[in-house]
Order: structure tokens, then sequence, then C-alpha cells
């Protein structure tokens, strides 16, 4: 199964929380981690997207009345403003295979970063209802 951490050390990511200032409106980056757990099994054409209950359709999530946004982005380096700025709002990320036919990997972590956007004039509230969709190709090794 694939699964979300926290950090390289193993510690299970529960709840993925930013905080941000809703009066000036402004963005929070974190790093978390996705690592294949069963020994048994490899993982290929991985995705993750984020999901805007309030969007009829994802490709609509950018245009929810919420004027909240996301940014996904594959890496160990915390990316730079530039970088940033080449992605697309609630941009699907591809995420290399983990594992192989042959090999199951259960060791490595694979570094995803996001940036979440809080619009200013934005009332105190915490948000619930945005969260990330995982889908992938699960296969048993040979």
């Amino acid at each position: 199964m694939l699964q979300f951490f926290e950090n390289t050390a193993g510690q299970e990511l529960l709840e993925l929380v930013t905080t941000h200032n809703g009066f000036t409106g402004e963005s929070n980056e974190k790093l978390f981690y996705l690592r294949n757990t069963e020994a048994d099994k490899y993982y290929e054409n991985i995705k993750v997207s984020v999901v805007f209950p309030l969007a009829e359709k994802p490709e609509d999530a950018f245009y929810t009345n919420t004027g909240w946004s996301v940014k996904l982005k594959y890496g160990s380096e915390q990316p730079s403003e530039e970088e940033w700025a080449e992605i697309n709002v609630n941009e699907t990320l591809s995420i290399p295979a983990i594992g192989t036919s042959e090999l199951a990997d259960t060791t490595s972590y694979k570094p995803i970063w996001v940036r979440v956007y809080c619009p200013g004039y934005t009332d105190p509230t915490i948000r619930t209802d945005i969260s990330l969709n995982v889908s992938y190709k699960e296969s048993v090794i040979s």
C-alpha cells in the first residue's frame, strides 16, 4: 500500500495542516513523503491530485469561489518562487514508479512539496474540505 509520511523516519502523516494569515493572505509550504509499505508489490503511474469538493468537476477546481489554491511539486529541495510560478494551480502531480516487477522498494521516500494559498480577507476557520487523491497501478512482484 502507498502511504504518506511526515518524515523519512517513518512517522505516518495522519493530517496535513498548514496555517495562514487570513487577513493579508499568504501561502504555506510543507514537505511530506510517499512510500510503499508492502514488500510484495510495486507501483507505477502514480498520480497525486488535489480535491476541492466545492468544484463540480476536478478541472473546475481552480474556479471555486473560495480563492484557496494548492500546488504540488515532486523533489527533495524546496521549490523557488520561480519554480512555483511554473506550476498550474491544482495540477496533478506524477510520481516516479516505486519498485519494479522484480523488486519492491519499501525504503525509498518520494518527496512531495505542497503549497497552500489562502486569499486575503479570509475569515478565521479550519478548512477540512481540501484533500489529496492518489491513483496508481499496483502490481505484484513476479
